[in-house]
């Protein structure tokens, strides 16, 4: 897993990377993350940021709610948990 890509997803940060950077990662593409393979790429996705501030904040916001939900520690620990419950079986009964 790419864990700066997360860090940066959690930060609320707009992240851009490649594709095959971004595999692995729950995050939607122009939604809560842009993807650019190729240098004339990341340039229009760099510049459609700057020149689109409620796009980045919107950006920004979903890969953070993302993040949120799905990498967070406790977010992680349930899931865990859960997987857990279902191999063994709930004993809490």
């Amino acid at each position: 897993m790419r864990v700066k890509i997360i860090e940066g997803l959690a930060a609320g940060r707009v992240v851009i990377s490649t594709s095959i950077g971004a595999e692995g990662i729950a995050a939607i593409p122009e939604k809560e993350i842009l993807i650019a393979n190729t240098p004339q790429e990341f340039i229009v996705q760099l510049k459609s940021i700057v020149d689109d501030k409620l796009r980045m904040q919107n950006i920004s916001k979903a890969a953070k709610e993302k993040a949120d939900k799905l990498y967070d520690v406790n977010a992680c620990g349930a899931q865990v948990k859960l997987f857990l419950q279902k191999i063994i079986g709930n004993t809490s009964k």
